[in-house]
């Protein structure tokens, strides 16, 4: 089995995509380092994705890229179906993505993924 995720080159799951939990809380205005998936040649997996902004503001990003345009910083991101929100609020990724990553508009948001 190969490597599910992967963020910044340090391996965070050897294969094993059933309760994967990572959680971060991305500080007021900054965006969180993409978290990459990885295929462990299963298919793709459902990802649920939440951000929980503690007194602003935020949203999920994805990306559709390539690794390398993802390291290099020209990778092309989209925003989330949620869209901006102010409560804790949760979506699913049921296809394959590159990357995941949240952006705190304002205030700290706590950002949680799980597979």
């Amino acid at each position: 089995m190969g490597n599910l995720i992967a963020r910044n080159g340090r391996l965070l799951s050897d294969g094993n995509p059933a309760g994967w939990i990572y959680s971060e809380t991305v500080a007021d205005g900054a965006t969180s380092d993409p978290v990459k998936i990885k295929p462990n040649g299963k298919g793709i997996y459902a990802i649920s994705v939440g951000i929980i902004p503690e007194t602003g503001s935020g949203k999920v990003q994805f990306s559709l890229d390539s690794e390398s345009d993802i390291d290099g910083g020209s990778a092309d991101w989209f925003d989330w179906k949620d869209g901006e929100v102010t409560d804790g609020t949760v979506g699913s990724f049921v296809s394959a993505i590159s990357a995941v990553r949240c952006v705190s508009i304002s205030g700290n948001v706590k950002f949680k993924i799980l597979i």
